[in-house]
């Protein structure tokens, strides 16, 4: 992470992690990461 922060140059860091991954959660709020719920959706077209 550190590599990926001293690469980053001062921009912001974006990267995904599963909802039920909480100990990457917590790893990632311990380092200074905001943690930002989203929601995904699917849609295959075609399907009913």
């Amino acid at each position: 992470m550190r590599a990926v922060a001293e690469a980053a140059e001062g921009r912001v860091i974006r990267w995904e992690v599963a909802a039920a991954n909480e100990a990457a959660q917590r790893f990632y709020r311990r380092i200074g990461a905001g943690l930002i719920p989203k929601v995904i959706c699917r849609w295959q077209v075609g399907a009913t």
